[in-house]
């Protein structure tokens, strides 16, 4: 994922499973990526290349209106 095409990519190489029904929390030094996987998930920002599954599900494949009312995040 990148902000704006000329800049590095934000986030890379992230490979994560999260059984389903289960709540996980994100911390992280500042700068870390937290807000930017956020802004990933939720397609407020979208990826460069690669993708994101939630239950086998391309999420670039979900309306973004479908999508956003199935995620909670509490910031």
């Amino acid at each position: 994922m990148k902000y704006r095409s000329n800049l590095d990519n934000a986030l890379s190489n992230i490979d994560l499973n999260i059984k389903e029904q289960t709540r996980i929390a994100i911390a992280g030094r500042t700068g870390s990526g937290k807000s930017s996987l956020t802004l990933a998930i939720m397609r407020i920002v979208e990826g460069n290349n690669g993708n994101i599954m939630i239950d086998g599900v391309d999420i670039s494949k979900i309306k973004i209106k479908t999508l956003r009312k199935l995620i909670t995040i509490i910031p």
